[in-house]
């Protein structure tokens, strides 16, 4: 049995939420790749991510936890999430002021 790392546990319950006004868009061909838009409304700024990233943020309601997307990805696509790619998703949001409960980017 391997220990889960310090914090997986309140990390896992933890229930992320976009800010209003944060906007994804439905599947876009950009060249040969397949990408969502996220636009924040707010500060008019806007960036692509893939289809597993749109996946996981478009969950993002303050409904389900971090476990229960997670367990949904890992059906989805076979691989969990570990506790440091969690936190790297929770940082880039935050970082882009898209998280509900953080500062704006202005």
């Amino acid at each position: 049995m391997t220990a889960a790392a310090p914090g997986a546990e309140a990390l896992a319950a933890y229930r992320p939420a976009l800010r209003p006004g944060v906007l994804l868009s439905e599947a876009l061909l950009h060249g040969p790749a397949t990408v969502h838009l996220i636009k924040d409304t707010g500060s008019d700024s806007s960036f692509k991510v893939g289809p597993k990233e749109h996946f996981l943020i478009a969950r993002m309601d303050g409904e389900h936890t971090l476990g229960e997307i997670g367990e949904a990805y890992a059906q989805a696509y076979g691989r969990r999430l570990d506790h440091t790619r969690w936190q790297q998703i929770l940082r880039m949001l935050a970082a882009r002021g898209l998280l509900a409960g953080g500062p704006a980017r202005t």
